[in-house]
């Protein structure tokens, strides 16, 4: 992920808890990123944070590029509701309100703009439990 071609030690809990990356430098294990445990590392070396939640339902994301030291270079957050009527009680059936770095856009815009985010897997990490 920091791009000097040695696999780093990736931690994170089944639930609650910090997501850690570890490297190996000047023959130390060093935290090399801490972040929450709704981030996922993609093969294209950058992170996804997906976290559901509720009132109303929503999904709230981001894309997160690290730099060679593992702090923050850039980051785009988006994320898609449930709307709710006017008392606020009761919530439609499926995600129609789309937003975009705090911007609300249509879903089609939505799909177009995030689709370069949510395209990577994360298919290089083969987590097991400890």
């Amino acid at each position: 992920m920091n791009g000097d071609g040695i696999p780093e030690f990736h931690l994170r809990p089944v639930a609650g808890g910090s997501y850690l990356i570890f490297t190996y430098l000047d023959r130390q294990n060093i935290l090399w990123y801490s972040g929450p445990d709704y981030e996922s590392p993609l093969n294209n070396g950058v992170i996804l944070y997906e976290r559901d939640g509720a009132a109303p339902t929503h999904i709230n994301y981001y894309y997160l590029v690290l730099d060679s030291k593992g702090n923050e270079s850039s980051k785009v957050n988006f994320s898609k509701y449930h709307s709710v009527d006017e008392s606020e009680k009761t919530e439609s059936a499926d995600y129609d309100v789309f937003m975009m770095e705090d911007k609300e856009v249509s879903e089609e815009e939505w799909n177009s703009l995030t689709k370069e985010y949510l395209s990577h897997s994360s298919d290089l990490i083969v987590w097991k439990e400890l």
